[in-house]
């Protein structure tokens, strides 16, 4: 039931470690070595971003994204993302006029993939269980299309 944010803090620093971290609901991954003002501003984005979260149900015509509970409803029925898919979603709704580049959202959500065509699988999942018209694709990347 808990809902804050959570930083991983070890000394586990292999890329398998990190991912792991990543994709089992941690926020953000620290491995030690590490300074303590990194340490610090870490905490502080992640407190800043449950904070802007908080208030957030946001509401883009059909879609609604509960950005506390982390639900999505399309035309009022439930939809179930997984976590990429979400905080894809989420950065899309929080950010309805931005056009995202590929290499942008890729560096952002998949820095550990090879190549930039995974943002095209990404979108392509949540075209798949949103409908095509949610994300837009621009000449030069992708925005919300509500």
């Amino acid at each position: 039931g808990y809902s804050g944010p959570i930083l991983f803090l070890t000394a586990r620093d292999a890329l398998e470690d990190r991912v792991r971290g990543l994709d089992l609901g941690g926020d953000d991954y620290l491995a030690k070595p590490f300074h303590l003002e990194e340490f610090m501003a870490r905490v502080r984005a992640l407190l800043r971003r449950e904070a802007r979260s908080k208030q957030a149900r946001v509401q883009r015509g059909p879609l609604e994204v509960d950005l506390v509970d982390r639900t999505v409803r399309w035309w009022g029925r439930p939809v179930e993302l997984a976590p990429k898919e979400f905080a894809l979603l989420e950065l899309f709704v929080l950010h309805p006029h931005r056009i995202f580049t590929p290499q942008e959202l890729w560096e952002r959500f998949f820095p550990e993939s090879t190549s930039d065509s995974i943002v095209r699988v990404y979108v392509r999942k949540l075209r798949e269980k949103l409908g095509a018209e949610v994300i837009r694709t621009l000449p030069s990347g992708y925005a919300l299309g509500l």
